[in-house]
């Protein structure tokens, strides 16, 4: 039997406030501090939580809000308490979401492979200064230095990207 869907709202705070659960209603939320050693109870709140770190390092709570309606977003818009949150409200957008978190994860695989592979040329190019002539290191090192070059751009190009994309698509305003 399949397992029904159920929407989810994520609100990311830096610390607790009970003011939520006046809005929410304390049987509707579920507090989790946020630890290295945090662990979720399933996949979305998992990925979600691990992408949020990536862009938002200072959130250190959140709090899993079930059973909303409109007119309690309109009262935390009002109520000025600051939260990040993300609404997942159908299982299009969590498997969206997982999409999202599967690219990241592969973009990070990328990061790690290209800084080993810029270590492993770095490292060659000092132990062939003493064995190649200075004209075939100089361009050598230009051509590395290139390298280095396109992979900045490339990072700073996907991750801004991504934040402002994952932002327009999850991210609800609340101000």
């Amino acid at each position: 039997m399949a397992k029904k869907f159920l929407p989810r709202l994520y609100l990311f705070a830096k610390e607790y406030d009970a003011s939520a659960e006046r809005i929410f209603g304390k049987e509707n939320i579920e507090v989790i501090e946020l630890t290295p050693s945090t662990s979720f109870d399933d996949e979305c709140t998992e990925k979600l939580t691990e992408l949020v770190e990536q862009f938002y390092y200072f959130y250190k709570h959140l709090m899993i809000v079930k059973n909303y309606q409109q007119k309690m977003l309109t009262m935390l818009k009002l109520s000025g308490l600051k939260y990040l949150v993300f609404k997942v409200d159908n299982e299009s957008v969590k498997d969206d979401l997982v999409d999202w978190f599967d690219t990241y994860q592969t973009y990070q695989g990328w990061w790690d492979r290209g800084s080993e592979f810029l270590s492993t040329q770095e490292l060659i190019l000092e132990h062939t200064q003493s064995m190649f002539d200075a004209a075939a290191v100089g361009n050598m090192y230009n051509a590395n230095m290139d390298i280095v070059d396109m992979k900045d751009n490339f990072e700073n190009l996907f991750v801004d990207a991504f934040k402002d994309s994952l932002d327009r698509k999850f991210l609800m305003k609340t101000y």
